[in-house]
């Protein structure tokens, strides 16, 4: 096992090298270099396992010696240590498939742990197997080659079970219909930012959530289905999942990551594990999970219970704004905004603020703020608790921004008002 250690600061070469327990790591070689050009040398010259690369370094950063490296062909595992927790920084290394990001100062535990955990990906045998059997290029290509049998699923229609297990035999996975799997969709709801090119960020989270289930326990076929979506079809890399319960765990770790560092709203919906001749009982609960979604809630959701129907529908515009009024008065203690009242009436906020103030005459916002501002004068009036309690008790947390919806509000500030 060799390892390349590169950063222009001769202290920090110092202290991995002495930090570190190579020995119990494995490592037999640690090679240094103090820039981009050195390290390119080396990495010329002979094989290198893995690289611990700074990233702001003079001239060439670390960022362009992986993107060479991997333009040249090297599938080296690099870990990138950086004192700039910048975004652009850590959103490309994920494109360059660095394996992980570490901010420093770090304690050496830290990254002897994650140098541990790279050196395993490096020894892992089944994943290098794995790739000599079937191909990089199939590897690579599994998701258009899935996309024919899953876009008429996706929309209702069956699926041929004998021509999916052909399918997964051509990617080098031999499977019966009586093995496990289960189904993810991830649909990307909007962007706080400019909109990234549908192949930039498809490839940002196929890469975190393969990441994530790349454990032994499961094998994972990502397929399209449009331009604000994609699936995974998760099989048992065996007959069964060990853990059946924990399936969306590894989900829930990749969700943390892209909701850092994504700037994009997403929602995933798991299914139940099924075998492989039930799929077809998959598709509509997955369906019916993301058109039932109408509040467009991020998160992960079990597309099996996610969400609860109403109870029943509302007669008239009467009994919505009922509704709606008694949710607001049974909530004044909490910091709710319409997103979360139109998630309690299931319905789309937009569409439920038109009902609202067409019916009342004010708007859903001003109304939640108005009945909040209302019940501070109460208690403003009727007791003696200090006005920041006042103002926690019904969900604001920053006592000046409080005096000031309520000066707005009621006219006065809430000091003048006790008085």
């Amino acid at each position: 096992m060799t390892v390349l250690l590169v950063d222009d600061q001769t202290s920090i070469l110092s202290g991995l090298i002495s930090g570190l327990d190579w020995d119990a790591l494995g490592v037999t070689s640690i090679r240094t270099a103090n820039n981009a050009f050195q390290a390119k040398n080396i990495l010329k010259r002979e094989p290198i396992d893995l690289m611990l690369c700074d990233i702001e370094m003079p001239g060439e950063n670390g960022l362009s010696l992986l993107r060479w490296a991997r333009f040249e062909g090297m599938a080296l595992v690099c870990v990138f240590l950086t004192s700039h927790a910048d975004f652009l920084f850590a959103k490309e290394a994920i494109q360059l498939n660095c394996f992980d990001y570490i901010l420093q100062p770090a304690r050496y535990e830290l990254i002897q742990a994650t140098v541990a955990r790279a050196i395993a990906r490096v020894q892992d045998e089944s994943d290098r197997s794995k790739l000599e059997r079937y191909g990089i290029v199939a590897k690579n290509h599994a998701s258009g080659l899935l996309h024919g049998l899953f876009i008429d699923w996706c929309h209702g229609l069956p699926l041929s079970v004998p021509a999916l297990c052909d399918m997964l035999a051509q990617l080098g996975t031999q499977k019966e219909p009586k093995d496990s799997c289960f189904v993810i969709w991830c649909h990307l709801l909007n962007w706080h930012t400019d909109p990234w090119p549908t192949c930039e960020w498809v490839y940002v989270i196929n890469n975190i959530v393969e990441e994530f289930y790349g454990d032994g326990d499961y094998l994972v076929f990502p397929f399209d289905i449009d331009n604000a979506s994609l699936g995974w079809f998760i099989c048992a890399a065996h007959s069964e999942f060990s853990q059946p319960n924990h399936i969306s765990l590894p989900l829930d770790k990749a969700y943390g990551i892209l909701k850092e560092h994504l700037p994009c709203d997403l929602a995933f919906y798991v299914t139940r594990t099924a075998t492989i001749r039930e799929i077809n009982n998959l598709s509509h609960v997955l369906l019916n999970a993301r058109d039932r979604n109408v509040p467009a809630k991020t998160g992960i959701f079990c597309a099996d219970s996610y969400p609860p129907a109403c109870a029943e529908p509302f007669k008239s515009k009467k009994a919505l704004t009922d509704r709606v009024k008694k949710y607001v008065e049974e909530n004044l203690d909490r910091p709710i905004n319409v997103n979360d009242v139109a998630e309690a009436m299931f319905m789309n906020a937009d569409y439920l603020s038109r009902q609202f103030k067409g019916e009342e005459n004010i708007s859903l916002k001003e109304y939640i703020v108005k009945q909040k501002m209302e019940a501070a004068k109460i208690f403003l009036t009727t007791t003696t608790l200090p006005v920041s309690i006042i103002a926690a008790k019904l969900g604001y947390d920053n006592f000046s921004y409080f005096s000031q919806v309520y000066r707005k509000t009621m006219g006065n500030p809430p000091t003048e008002e006790r008085r």
